[in-house]
């Protein structure tokens, strides 16, 4: 057997990035040759990929990329949003956004380019991620717009860094006008469709079954009023333009102005820049949406490694683990406090992220109110919590920036969504247990403040001499809700 060097294997580990004694194995079984040890090294890679293939990948990034009259959107999912903050796949995600924008959206055809800088093909760079990382990885799918004459603009919400967070939307534009300020309306509308969800870009691409649903839907509500067919008729017509302006873009109320509707905002462009504009399409994607996702509670996301492999877990709430572990030293010790009993306080970070359940935008209730349960349950066996609460649901300062703020003020804006998603968990938690405490590093004015967020019972949430804001409640946790900048 051939002498594995030190040397050796910091060459195939440089080679590859696989793990050191990944490294030291492949060239034991190939007799110290680098180039066989490459091979093996793959070869054991499409193994376990194709073993964690089956392993639910919800999370992840959603990547944008474009020059001015072409755009490519993907969407790179992986198991768990730890793996969004990982440099490498990041880059990835970016890479293959970049390549994205010489194909069509195929997904194999995508798979089959060069990955330019390791040498590989896409399909082969993803299996060496997966190998690296550690956790089942896809590109889901892929989007790419076009315009001859016009622009694509592109926004990505909930952005982790540029051109990659958790929604990416592309609107290709097409006008002979000023490109300047066609790009600046272009933002503005994927903006829009970001916040507004819209599902058709016009009336008369309304899908026909859609449309012949919701308008058996509005007949049957409109015959209860028990008014004459004709009634009926006109009542439905009525409903359903309010149903257009729900789901069809150019019918839709512009967020950025709240008034007007984006077909007047795009005419009233029209007239700045000095041509027509027409919408040609849009496309919106949205991290993990539709994919079926395993029910998790605030304990399986500190699960317990119980097996001998390095990623085959069992997931379990923090709760039973306690009264697990409880029972085994009360078993072999004889003593009334658990092993892990030694914690007794606990800091917990709540993502703002984390707290929009499956929703694109905002706070789900329905995940609150569960990890208010939870926090309650491991409450109950005497450990003080704190929670961090972040704001990324809401408003980032990374989004911001990239969209032409001020990044300090973009960041105070940012520490403003963690109050906001604070006092919601607060007041969720008031209802489980004993003291709640919500402070933030968000200062307030001087003047006028303790007024505006002053609840009804008389709870004061500003904190005079600290110039800070406050929710004090009853019968709750105590929270510590630290402002994070976005």
């Amino acid at each position: 057997m051939a002498e594995i060097s030190a040397a050796l294997v910091k060459d195939l580990r440089e080679k590859t990035g696989a793990g050191m004694m990944d490294c030291k194995k492949a060239l034991a079984e190939t007799a110290g040759d680098i180039d066989s040890a490459i091979d093996w090294l793959r070869k054991k890679g499409i193994a376990a990929a194709a073993k964690k293939a089956s392993r639910v990948a919800a999370e992840g990034l959603v990547g944008v990329a474009g020059a001015v009259s072409r755009a490519a959107v993907i969407e790179v999912n992986a198991e768990t949003d730890f793996v969004a903050r990982n440099a490498i796949f990041q880059q990835f995600v970016r890479t293959v956004a970049e390549l994205a924008l010489s194909g069509t959206g195929d997904i194999e055809a995508l798979k089959a380019l060069a990955y330019l800088e390791t040498g590989r093909t896409v399909a082969e760079e993803l299996i060496h991620l997966v190998a690296t990382i550690g956790e089942n990885i896809q590109i889901r799918r892929a989007h790419v717009l076009s315009v001859s004459d016009g622009i694509v603009a592109s926004y990505v919400h909930n952005a982790v860094a540029l051109g990659i967070g958790r929604i990416g939307v592309l609107v290709a534009l097409e006008s002979a006008g000023d490109k300047a300020g066609l790009a600046e309306l272009g933002r503005q509308i994927a903006m829009h469709v970001a916040a507004a969800a819209p599902q058709f870009l016009d009336i008369a691409s309304v899908d026909e079954t859609a449309l012949d649903r919701e308008r058996a839907i509005l007949a049957e509500q409109a015959r209860v009023s028990g008014k004459p067919d004709a009634i009926i008729a006109k009542m439905v017509e009525g409903r359903l333009r309010k149903y257009y302006g729900e789901v069809v873009l150019l019918e839709q109320i512009s967020v950025i102005d709240g008034e007007n509707r984006v077909a007047k905002v795009i005419e009233t462009a029209a007239k700045v820049i000095g041509a027509p504009i027409q919408v040609a399409s849009f496309v919106r994607f949205v991290l993990g949406e539709d994919i079926a996702r395993e029910e998790k509670d605030f304990g399986s996301e500190v699960a317990v490694v119980r097996k001998d492999t390095a990623y085959e877990r069992e997931p379990l709430s923090l709760s039973r683990l306690w009264e697990q572990e409880r029972r085994m030293s009360d078993a072999l010790h004889a003593v009334s406090r658990p092993i892990i009993g030694g914690f007794r306080r606990v800091l917990l970070k709540l993502s703002g992220e984390g707290l929009m359940g499956s929703r694109p935008f905002g706070l789900d209730p329905k995940t609150v109110e569960r990890l208010a349960a939870e926090i309650k349950t491991v409450h109950g066996n005497g450990i003080e919590i704190g929670l961090v609460v972040g704001g990324g649901n809401i408003f980032r300062g990374v989004t911001g920036a990239a969209a032409g703020m001020d990044r300090a003020n973009a960041d105070h804006v940012g520490m403003l969504a963690t109050v906001m998603n604070a006092l919601a968990v607060s007041y969720s938690h008031a209802n489980c247990v004993r003291a709640v405490h919500s402070p933030s590093c968000y200062a307030s004015p001087e003047q006028g403040t303790s007024g505006d967020f002053r609840s009804r019972d008389g709870q004061s949430i500003f904190h005079h001499r600290y110039r800070r804001r406050l929710a004090c409640h009853r019968d709750g946790l105590r929270c510590f809700i630290e402002g994070h900048p976005g």
